[in-house]
């Protein structure tokens, strides 16, 4: 059975996550476009936390809820910084001997 399950721009929201009976994070509002951005939103709140938790997401204005565990991993890492690409001309790398 597929979960009928949406969260539309003017729905209340109101999402806490926890990890061993413990809130980490709680949130509530509007304008999330689906139940993939309030798991974005609450998990970019979580600092240095790491490991399972619990995510409960409730949907006031539609009157659903939904329980899921997350593993919350490593934070996405900076790009590195790579040297500037030499200068060319065209199809030809010029190097300064």
């Amino acid at each position: 059975m597929a979960d009928t399950r949406t969260i539309n721009r003017e729905d209340n929201i109101f999402a806490t996550l926890a990890s061993k009976g413990k809130p980490i994070k709680a949130l509530m509002g509007q304008n999330f476009s689906g139940i993939s951005e309030v798991i974005k939103t609450i998990c970019s709140y979580t600092d240095d936390f790491r490991g399972l938790a619990q995510l409960n997401i409730r949907n006031q204005s539609q009157g659903w809820s939904i329980n899921m565990l997350l593993r919350i991993d490593t934070k996405p890492q900076p790009q590195l910084q790579t040297e500037p690409e030499p200068p060319h001309d065209g199809l030809q790398y010029r190097f300064a001997f």
